[in-house]
């Protein structure tokens, strides 16, 4: 577009450099359709589930202010940002996230396979077992005999969690427990703002009226409450309330978002401050997220060390009580 190529053009191009064949498809799509005489906008907006409600939104006060193709480089550097933010928070939670899930397969393996083959060694021996001994015997006991159905129990709850969550009051529910889950609800907080800050700021600087700008951030935000209350904020502004003034009222947004929103509106460069209070916020999730893992890697090695304590001592102890008996 910023060389002088017509839409059409542009899109057709687009779709033949496309690998995946999804979006290939829809941009041909979206290409007959403006052909036809439809707007971009619009005809990226039959396909809601694939563009997300931000791109297309911007796309139209592009259309809509005549500046399409700057919009489009708002739009890439937006996108780039916070698909990196994304990919450092994924890189840093994926090696705790196999050591963790590797860790339950070992233990379910030990308890499932290696504990009954002792158990029958010890009662042929007629030794009393220890109470650590017992413990681990009743858990193996507990995993191969009634395994399946603690399987199918919690995938059950899992399910009626995942469906209650569907309802208005379940999400808000889990929203609200994930913020004050300790840690982790400190990164959601963060990366929420981010993403508000990041939205809002190119919605306003793309020419969307203000209205519009926190309708579309706010369904950016994916924690449930946080989005709520955003969204809630529309009224308040129509009503000619602050927008900083409207956002008070969330116990769930970060107070630091609340503040540079107010002042950013008493000095007239809501825009600029959003901006950088973006960049700041991306950069606070990366360092809690670094955090966050440089605590969760040593408990979970503490966790398998404690394990493999249990399960050598359940092992050891009865031979030990058959040595000295023999002596």
């Amino acid at each position: 577009l910023g060389v002088g190529l017509p839409i059409v053009k542009a899109v057709d191009l687009l779709a033949g450099q496309m690998e995946d064949k999804a979006l290939h498809g829809i941009l041909k799509k979206v290409s007959k359709d403006v052909a036809m005489g439809r707007t971009l906008s619009s005809s990226f907006a039959a396909h809601k589930g694939y563009f997300p409600v931000t791109f297309i939104e911007s796309v139209r006060s592009g259309e809509e202010s005549g500046y399409l193709a700057e919009t489009f480089r708002r739009l890439s550097s937006y996108y780039d940002k916070t698909s990196k933010t994304k990919q450092k928070v994924i890189s840093s939670l994926t090696y705790p996230a196999i050591t963790l899930v590797v860790a339950v397969i070992v233990i379910v393996i030990i308890m499932v396979v290696a504990v009954p083959s002792f158990t029958k060694s010890f009662e042929k021996m007629g030794t009393e077992m220890p109470g650590i001994t017992k413990f681990v015997i009743s858990l193996s006991n507990f995993f191969t005999n009634y395994g399946v159905i603690a399987l199918f129990v919690i995938a059950a709850i899992v399910l009626a969690c995942k469906l209650y969550q569907r309802t208005e009051k379940g999400a808000a529910l889990f929203a609200a427990i994930a913020v004050k889950i300790p840690i982790v609800g400190k990164i959601i907080q963060l990366n929420a703002a981010s993403q508000f800050a990041h939205t809002m700021a190119m919605m306003l600087t793309s020419g969307m009226p203000i209205l519009n700008s926190i309708e579309t951030a706010g369904k950016s935000i994916g924690n449930y409450v946080m989005r709520r209350d955003i969204i809630a904020c529309v009224s308040g502004v129509e009503e000619g309330k602050s927008l900083g003034a409207c956002m008070e009222q969330s116990k769930y947004l970060p107070a630091m978002l609340v503040e540079m929103v107010s002042m950013g509106e008493a000095t007239g460069t809501l825009e600029t401050t959003l901006t950088a209070i973006a960049g700041f916020y991306d950069n606070e999730v990366e360092i809690n997220t670094s955090r966050a893992v440089s605590v969760l890697e040593p408990m979970i090695i503490g966790f398998l060390a404690v394990i493999v304590v249990v399960i050598l001592f359940s092992v050891y102890l009865p031979m030990f009580s058959m040595y000295g008996n023999v002596n």
